[in-house]
């Protein structure tokens, strides 16, 4: 998994429901994702792990706005996991938030790098 995320789901189930229920509220077009490195990825770590992602963005798009954050060379490639299994890049941030959404309201997801060139 991902030390933050461990971290993260260590709060209470009713106080992350009521943090993720807060913001929702507040910014409805919006979805709450937690992201987190995968601990086997020798990649950098974002220093920011809550996100609130507008429904109509592209997994491909935020996958973009990751890559930017943790400033990853050329040669990197990055992979976003939910539950394990990869994330369509073509399928919006809403979608993928509405088909694996977390009983505390949240999207958890890892990503992971690979050396692609050498």
């Amino acid at each position: 998994m991902s030390k933050y995320i461990d971290e993260f789901k260590k709060c209470s189930l009713e106080s992350r429901k009521a943090d993720s229920s807060r913001l929702l509220e507040k910014y409805p077009s919006r979805c709450c994702i937690i992201v987190g490195k995968s601990d086997t990825s020798d990649i950098d770590d974002l220093d920011k792990h809550k996100f609130l992602v507008p429904r109509g963005l592209t997994m491909g798009q935020f996958q973009y706005v990751i890559r930017k954050k943790i400033r990853c060379s050329a040669e990197q490639a990055i992979f976003m996991f939910i539950n394990n299994k990869m994330v369509p890049i073509s399928y919006t941030v809403g979608q993928t938030f509405d088909e694996n959404l977390s009983e505390d309201g949240y999207l958890y997801i890892r990503y992971s790098g690979e050396n692609t060139f050498g």
